[in-house]
């Protein structure tokens, strides 16, 4: 619905019956079957506590990490996130080419590296918009939790890959 280009001020009409439900806002209609069946437990992947907050600039991870995703491997599609006290490394290469650029961030802990596909990062931060975003890690394996500034009832997990 966001990306339709609807006013935000136009009034919604909402229907719903036993296998879908319909929004119509203006002349536009969106239809969806209702999923059926119970939705995943989504509570047992959400970290209960983290080693590691890292507070970041959204317009500077989102630019460095579109300039990795150019260079990543194409069959992992991976990107190297390096946290290191007051910086972050991204790296990724591919056989024809390699990246490593930095920028700033706040953090104050033990050097670290993470990998994640950067098309699941840069949705998140397009959903951010221009609020900065802090990530919470406990460690490369288990997923990373991440927010945006200013919006505490909204919360994006990130599964980090596995790589060589």
């Amino acid at each position: 619905i966001k990306g339709a280009g609807i006013d935000d001020k136009e009034e919604v009409t909402v229907g719903l019956s036993s296998n879908q439900i319909g929004f119509k806002i203006g002349k536009t209609v969106f239809i969806s079957r209702l999923v059926e069946g119970n939705f995943p437990a989504y509570e047992q992947i959400i970290p209960k506590s983290h080693e590691m907050t890292v507070e970041m600039k959204t317009e500077a991870l989102m630019a460095v990490t579109k300039r990795a995703a150019i260079c990543s491997n194409e069959r992992s599609g991976s990107v190297k996130y390096t946290f290191k006290p007051d910086a972050l490394v991204v790296n990724s290469s591919s056989s024809s080419m390699d990246f490593e650029d930095e920028i700033e961030v706040g953090y104050k802990g033990k050097e670290f590296q993470i990998s994640f596909n950067p098309k699941f990062i840069m949705d998140i931060l397009k959903a951010a918009g221009d609020k900065d975003i802090s990530a919470e890690f406990t460690s490369p394996a288990t997923p990373a939790l991440l927010r945006v500034k200013g919006r505490e009832d909204t919360i994006y997990i990130v599964m980090p890959l596995r790589t060589q």
